[in-house]
């Protein structure tokens, strides 16, 4: 992962959608609502923190592949199967 491929989250507070799925992408997994404060990366470097306005992180691996569509952003990492996924939308339809 680059800083490049998260620039689009750089802002601060922007509402955003997230939601982890699982290796089988399964649509089940919740879409919910943050207010996102800030970015940064873990103390040894190995994830990359999204810091929510409730006190709340998603820490995504550095490893993992990312792919951006529009206003949807995507971190798969293969070592656990898992997606992490945040829109900048205000409504998601899941």
């Amino acid at each position: 992962m680059e800083s490049k491929e998260f620039q689009p989250l750089q802002r601060e507070q922007i509402p955003v959608w997230v939601c982890i799925r699982d290796e089988h992408n399964r649509e089940g997994a919740p879409w919910v609502m943050k207010t996102m404060e800030q970015i940064s990366f873990c103390p040894d470097h190995t994830h990359l923190r999204f810091y929510f306005q409730d006190g709340t992180f998603l820490a995504v691996p550095l490893a993992s592949t990312v792919q951006q569509t529009g206003k949807e952003w995507c971190a798969r990492d293969r070592e656990t199967g898992l997606s992490y996924l945040i829109k900048m939308e205000e409504k998601v339809y899941a």
